[in-house]
């Protein structure tokens, strides 16, 4: 599950994954926002720094991950990254818990 952008880094996202034969059903394609990009500086010790602008994965919504919850319990792994709201990731990550052990 993620949000790209609409524009080519998006749609090569897209292509990418489904060549990969990862299941795309629940990457959504935000109309507004740009696809998130990373920039990794490595100074000369290797030393690195990240700046991250989410773009589009940072208005992944809590509505759309309802429309993934039952994908999420057939899955043996749910991995999150805090590049999506904070308030995705708590309900993505009660909505699996819930399912698997009971209320949270």
């Amino acid at each position: 599950m993620g949000k790209v952008g609409n524009d080519i880094f998006g749609q090569q996202a897209l292509s990418q994954f489904q060549r990969e034969g990862i299941n795309t059903s629940f990457v959504f394609t935000d109309p507004k926002n740009p696809s998130g990009v990373a920039l990794i500086n490595v100074d000369a010790a290797g030393e690195n720094c990240i700046a991250v602008a989410p773009g589009s994965n940072g208005n992944l919504r809590t509505d759309e991950v309802e429309q993934a919850i039952d994908a999420l319990t057939d899955s043996s792994l749910v991995l999150i990254h805090l590049e999506i709201p904070l308030p995705t990731v708590e309900r993505a990550s009660r909505q699996r818990y819930e399912k698997d052990c009971g209320s949270f």
